[in-house]
């Protein structure tokens, strides 16, 4: 039976998108991860049984001074990256939510230094160039990503892998009302299908 981790990410910008795709995980009670903003404003999900939530950076914005965006880059120190993250997941202990202590730094990027002091305390999530461990993960599939969406046959074909955990990242904010029907029929088909759905907080 293969394993699938369906990982959220940007949980705390627009909830209302958020929401709706929550429930339908719910309706077919499939388990997700979800990367929650510290602070940003929290969405409400009845069925928490089904959810486990994550930390995905701090305030989620650029301070890169290079081109690629990323909120704990090089110029910011070490010592203050932490501090940040320590703050953050604190917010998100006082919330009340199911908590899976994980962290995705936005847009997946996450410098060397950062990463090896993390790994202490965290399961980290990342980009596909992060290394597979028993405490790391890198998506293997991006589903809405801005440039490019798979069809539902490309996605059963990328879950045919080696990988003892099949990572599927979901983007809500990129996602159209055609995105949500295609993934209601991706998510009827693996359903029906040889799959174990992975309930972060459990089972990791």
């Amino acid at each position: 039976m293969r394993k699938v981790l369906f990982r959220i990410d940007d949980a705390g910008l627009e909830n209302d998108r958020f929401n709706q795709l929550a429930e339908m995980f719910i309706s077919f009670q499939i388990p997700f991860a979800a990367g929650l903003i510290p602070i940003k404003e929290f969405p409400m999900i009845d069925n928490h049984q089904l959810v486990s939530f994550f930390q995905h950076g701090h305030r989620h914005v650029n301070r890169s001074l290079e081109a690629k965006k990323s909120e704990f880059p090089e110029n910011i120190k070490l010592d203050q990256c932490l501090q940040e993250i320590l703050e953050g997941w604190s917010l998100m202990e006082k919330t009340g939510l199911p908590l899976w202590k994980a962290f995705c730094p936005p847009w997946n990027r996450m410098r060397e230094d950062l990463q090896l002091r993390l790994q202490q305390d965290y399961f980290l999530l990342g980009g596909k160039e992060m290394k597979r461990t028993k405490r790391s993960l890198p998506y293997d599939i991006d589903l809405h990503s801005k440039s490019f969406k798979p069809s539902l046959e490309e996605v059963l074909f990328a879950l045919e892998n080696e990988h003892a955990i099949s990572v599927i990242m979901l983007h809500h904010t990129f996602m159209e009302q055609s995105d949500f029907n295609n993934l209601e029929e991706l998510l009827r088909s693996l359903k029906n299908g040889n799959f174990y759905f992975i309930n972060a907080k459990n089972d990791l």
